[in-house]
This record gives C-alpha cells, structure tokens and sequence, in this order.
C-alpha cells in the first residue's frame, strides 16, 4: 500500500536457522517465504544472502545460510564476550528486493 507501482521494497534480515528474541527474530526459508508473499503481487524479486566467518562476509547461497545461528551472548541477552568466529551479531543475513507491481 505505502509504494506506487514500480516502487521497490529493499529488505534485510538477519537469515538462517529460525530463532526468536525479545525484539527481533531471525528468518529461516519458510519465514522469508511468508515474508514476501505478504508483500502481495510483485513485478520482481530478488534474493542474495551473505554468511559471515572468521574470513568476513561472503556472499553465499541460502541452503549454505540456513544453519548459521545468532551469537549466543546477545541471543541470551547477556554480556558481550568474544565469539571465536569474530561474529558480533548475524551470521547470516538475506537481502530481499521486491517490485510493487
């Protein structure tokens, strides 16, 4: 309702396996699914996801995402402490782009 047609949606979320949090969740296939059929009909749809880890970010397929968990300090909503992959949130991330018809 809020784009005109043509307009496009850009979304990123954090991706892998789903967990829910206080404020946030992290999506898995199927949510991500829901998330843009929710959008209704659209021209186009693009999907890239990234994975982070020790290396840095690279971009990655969804199938090799769909493991990553959060970082398990903030995940439990505890203290900061050093993830052995360097990670500081998301492992994983997908980026979404959808053309309102």
């Amino acid at each position: 309702r809020v784009l005109k047609p043509g307009g496009a949606l850009l979304l990123t979320v954090p991706f892998g396996a789903q967990q829910r949090f206080a404020g946030f969740q992290q999506f898995d296939a199927a949510l991500l699914t829901r998330a843009i059929a929710a959008f209704g009909p659209a021209r186009e749809v693009t999907q890239e996801f990234y994975r982070y880890d020790a290396a840095g970010w690279t971009q990655a397929t969804a199938d090799a995402c769909r493991e990553c968990r959060y970082v398990s300090w903030l995940a439990a909503g505890g203290d900061p402490a050093p993830e052995p992959d360097g990670a500081a949130a998301a492992r994983a991330v997908a980026c979404v782009r959808i053309v309102k018809r």
